[in-house]
């Protein structure tokens, strides 16, 4: 269980309800009841250090996330607060320790015979923790849905593209459920990766899953350039009809998206279009010799003197523009920083 985990849904949370939250703490404490229940301690700042009022809203989306957490970390020892110093909204410090004052506020409720006995939620042997085993007893997981992309790393976030939600109305159906996820990789890169594209016995399923890869941490996942680009993908080839021959003839594919606020420097001159070369194979793949179900599609974001080569010279261009990538190694990378492989006009 990642620490980046809990970090993600609390800067979501304060970008959202103190968008001039700048450094200050934040401190979650376990209560000790047979439930799971979280309070919160905030003593927060804005860049001039000026105190900001307490934030009251529904704290469900960060303490869901904590309450995992703290079940993880009580596996062995024994912690009930977990607290977050911020030195800016992006970097911060956080420890996990015990506060027995924590326990001795709620033993003084109880009858005598019952202070320092009642087993908290987040401690091992907890009427809670036998109540979420039996349900996952029940209703086991679908088989490896979720670990599809395991080989490569460890799961650092997701997030799913509801059918239901009118933020993704319009994004077409897809083979099963829609996530996007942000995986860390043994290699030390990040991938931002798609999940539902691809479906085992599913007649609408693309044959292939989509990775953009890169040295930046996404940051947070869904507001990031990274993930963007495989949204916006994901929304493009689900329609293309003739995608599985294209691939067999062609082996690379270019494509063009548009999006809103492009890099002038990445942007082609119509419509803020940026263009994409999918399809070239990675390295640590096959020297590690990881196995996928499906086929993983790598997503490199081309500069415009690149996309206009491939325009002028076609299948051609997409097979220089690989092998000088190659040549220069980390093919599968992209960056806001890379060089061109072509001069810039």
């Amino acid at each position: 269980m990642n620490i980046d985990l809990v970090y993600y849904k609390l800067y979501e949370f304060l970008q959202n309800n103190r968008p001039n939250f700048h450094h200050g703490i934040f401190k979650f404490i376990s209560s000790p009841s047979l439930d799971s229940a979280v309070d919160i301690f905030q003593d927060l700042y804005d860049v001039n250090n000026n105190s900001l009022k307490s934030i009251f809203e529904e704290f469900s989306d960060v303490t869901n996330p904590v309450i995992d957490y703290m079940l993880f970390i009580n596996g062995e020892e024994k912690y009930n607060i977990l607290e977050f110093s911020f030195s800016t909204p992006t970097e911060y410090t956080f420890k996990y320790y015990w506060d027995q004052a924590v326990q001795d506020n709620f033993d003084q409720y109880l009858p005598e015979n019952l202070k320092g006995k009642i087993v908290a939620w987040y401690m091992p042997g907890s009427d809670y923790r036998k109540r979420i085993a039996e349900k996952a007893a029940a209703n086991p997981p679908k088989p490896v849905a979720i670990k599809r992309w395991q080989p490569v790393g460890q799961l650092m976030e997701e997030f799913e593209i509801r059918y239901l939600d009118p933020n993704h109305h319009g994004y077409p159906q897809c083979a099963g459920d829609r996530y996007l996820q942000l995986w860390k990789t043994h290699w030390n890169t990040y991938m931002v990766c798609t999940q539902g594209l691809f479906e085992e016995n599913n007649a609408t399923s693309l044959g292939f899953e989509l990775y953009f890869e890169t040295e930046e941490k996404p940051d947070p996942i869904d507001e990031s350039w990274q993930a963007n680009i495989v949204y916006e993908l994901g929304k493009l080839l689900p329609k293309v009809t003739d995608l599985s021959q294209r691939f067999e003839t062609y082996k690379y594919i270019s494509v063009q998206i548009a999006m809103d606020g492009a890099p002038e420097d990445w942007s082609l001159n119509e419509h803020d279009n940026i263009g994409l070369l999918l399809g070239i194979e990675h390295e640590e793949f096959q020297n590690r010799n990881l196995q996928f179900g499906f086929r993983p599609v790598n997503v490199k974001l081309l500069r415009p003197a690149e996309v206009r080569v491939i325009k002028l010279m076609n299948a051609h261009g997409r097979q220089r523009l690989v092998d000088f990538f190659r040549q220069r190694g980390k093919a599968t990378l992209s960056s806001l920083n890379r060089p061109s492989a072509v001069k810039e006009e």
